[in-house]
C-alpha cells in the first residue's frame, strides 16, 4: 500500500505543471480558510438576517446532535484522506473544489442573510470554536457547509462502495443539521447544487484550462 501511494506520488511530481498545481491548490485552500475563519464574526454581526418559515422545523425537534455530526464530519473527513491519499490527482481536485466552495458561500451568506433559527441548538465544535476563540457561531447558513463538504466527498469519490458510504452520510448529515435547527431545510437543498457545482468547476480547471497532465 505504502508503496503504491510513493509510486503515485513521484510519478505525480514528474511534471513541472503538476507541482505547481500542489502550490496553487495548497495557497488558495489556506486562503479560502483564512477569509472564512475572518468572514464568519463580520456576518455574525452586520444584523439584517431574515428567519424562514421552515415546516420541517415546525414538525420536528430542536434535537442536540452536536456530538453525532461532528463525529461524522471528521471521521468521514479521515476516511476521505486516506482514501484520496494514494490519488493525488483525486485529492487536489477535492481540495480545489472545497476551497471554491468556500469562496462561494461567502458570497452567498453575503448576498443572502438569513438569521438563525429562534429554536437553534447551538452546534458544538472544538475545532471551529478553538479558531472562533470560543464563540459560537450562529449565521453561517445559507448553504449548509457539513452537507457540502460531504457531498463533495461523494462527488470525489470513484469507488463504488464509499461514494454510496459518503452519499448516505452526506443525507444523514443533511437530516441532522436539520434537525437540530441549526440550518433550514433550504440551506440544505441548496448544498446539493452548491457543492455539485464547484466539483464541476474544480474539475473543468483541473482538465481543461491549464492542469492538462493525465495524471
Amino acid at each position: 500500500m505504502f508503496h503504491n501511494i510513493k509510486n503515485n506520488w513521484m510519478s505525480f511530481y514528474d511534471s513541472k505543471r503538476l507541482f505547481i498545481k500542489t502550490i496553487f491548490t495548497s495557497i488558495l485552500t489556506l486562503f479560502a480558510l483564512y477569509i472564512w475563519a475572518m468572514w464568519l464574526p463580520i456576518n455574525e454581526t452586520r444584523g439584517h438576517g431574515v428567519q424562514i418559515y421552515d415546516i420541517i422545523h415546525n414538525m420536528f425537534g430542536p434535537y442536540d446532535l452536536s456530538l453525532p455530526i461532528f463525529i461524522t464530519l471528521h471521521i468521514n473527513m479521515v476516511l476521505f484522506f486516506f482514501y484520496a491519499l494514494s490519488k493525488p490527482r483525486h485529492l487536489f481536485i477535492a481540495l480545489l473544489s472545497y476551497s471554491l466552495m468556500i469562496i462561494i458561500r461567502i458570497i452567498a451568506m453575503a448576498l443572502i442573510p438569513l438569521e438563525a433559527p429562534e429554536t437553534i441548538i447551538p452546534l458544538r465544535d472544538p475545532i471551529s470554536e478553538i479558531s472562533q476563540n470560543g464563540n459560537i457561531i450562529l449565521n453561517d447558513l445559507f448553504f449548509s457547509g457539513h452537507t457540502s463538504t460531504l457531498l463533495l466527498m461523494y462527488y470525489n469519490t470513484y469507488h463504488q462502495k464509499l461514494r454510496h458510504w459518503f452519499l448516505f452520510n452526506s443525507l444523514l448529515m443533511g437530516s441532522m443539521v436539520i434537525l437540530q435547527h441549526v440550518h433550514y431545510s433550504i440551506d440544505v437543498i441548496a448544498a446539493i447544487f452548491f457543492s455539485y457545482g464547484c466539483y464541476r468547476l474544480a474539475y473543468k480547471i483541473n482538465f481543461e484550462w491549464y492542469f492538462s497532465d493525465k495524471n
